[in-house]
């Protein structure tokens, strides 16, 4: 006689599904299910090195830097990347990424960010 009623038959364990997986209410899980890991950032830190904007140094740079003077001249000494922005306190999409130890003049620079 054939099983009537509203019980679902549980599936073969394949590779992805072990025997003893349990899938809907129980607390064990495929032993192949991943582990998802956030990551939370840190406490902020400065770049190690020198950031030179127009011929003002700052050693272990932090934060946005501006500069009254055009053209913006920004030479990355850092172990960081920088970002070149065309509009003053590093508002907007960065015009350019100034990779550590790269160079730029840039005509409509107007402030430099650095982590």
């Amino acid at each position: 006689m054939g099983s009537t009623g509203n019980h679902r038959r549980r599936p073969p364990p394949t590779e992805e599904t072990p025997p003893n997986a349990t899938h809907r209410h129980g607390a064990r899980r495929p032993a192949n299910r991943r582990l998802l890991t956030l990551t939370v950032p840190g406490a902020a830190h400065a770049a190690d090195g020198k950031l030179i904007i127009s011929h003002k140094t700052y050693k272990n740079p932090s934060g946005c830097y501006g500069s009254d003077r055009g053209p913006l001249r920004v030479s990355n000494k850092t172990d960081q990347p920088a970002l070149v922005f065309n509009k003053p306190n590093c508002k907007g999409w960065p015009a350019w990424v100034l990779r550590p130890g790269q160079s730029v003049v840039w005509e409509s620079g107007l402030s430099v960010s650095i982590k």
